[in-house]
């Protein structure tokens, strides 16, 4: 998941003001069904942890402190 989290792939929907990409649905949708050609669980897997910090931005300011990995929250943000 390290070699993963480096790719950058975990930030596609994160947006711009937590350091992510700020990229589409559609974009997501992509990579993971490029990632299952190759291997379906990967893929899986991938698309939860592109999701998990979306859903985590869309929460009140605080939460968001709270709700994403320490990795994920800019350092200024802490």
């Amino acid at each position: 998941m390290a070699a993963f989290n480096e790719t950058g792939l975990v930030r596609i929907l994160l947006p711009k003001r937590w350091g992510g990409a700020e990229l589409g649905l559609t974009t997501h949708m992509e990579v993971a069904i490029e990632l299952g050609r190759a291997c379906g669980s990967m893929a899986w897997v991938a698309s939860f942890f592109i999701d998990h910090p979306f859903f985590v931005a869309q929460f009140a300011e605080e939460a968001q402190h709270e709700g994403l990995p320490p990795d994920l929250v800019p350092p200024a943000a802490r």
